[in-house]
């Protein structure tokens, strides 16, 4: 898999568009998006959280993880990244697996991964 982008409708790398409109705020809404509500830009403020669409990587084996913000576009302000994956499917807003943080790429035997954008005082 060459990797997912959400929020760019024309990646250049071989990555999967997504549309912000897969991104839950953890409690059955939508995040705020700025501009375009598919490939504008997600807006945290405070506490709020993002949580990404689920991703299928097709089968369990070990996988670098390497997520690149603001690869297509200046983001601004501060926040953080989560990332929890499992070997079995879960839901989008589902309390398990846990979160942990991602500051760097590493690895995983995960088949299903997902991401969360954390606002600067998430």
């Amino acid at each position: 898999m060459a990797g997912v982008c959400w929020g760019e409708q024309n990646p250049t790398d071989g990555e999967v568009a997504i549309s912000w409109q897969a991104w839950s705020d953890s409690m059955g809404g939508k995040p705020i998006i700025l501009g375009d509500l598919d490939w504008g830009k997600v807006e945290l403020e405070g506490a709020e959280i993002a949580n990404s669409n689920v991703i299928d990587l097709g089968s369990v084996r070990a996988w670098v993880v390497r997520f690149t913000a603001d690869k297509y576009g200046a983001g601004s302000g501060s926040g953080s990244i989560g990332i929890r994956g499992s070997t079995f499917l879960f839901e989008q807003d589902a309390a398990l697996p846990a979160w942990g943080e991602y500051t760097e790429p590493e690895e995983h035997n995960w088949r299903y991964i997902q991401v969360q954008l954390r606002g600067p005082s998430a």
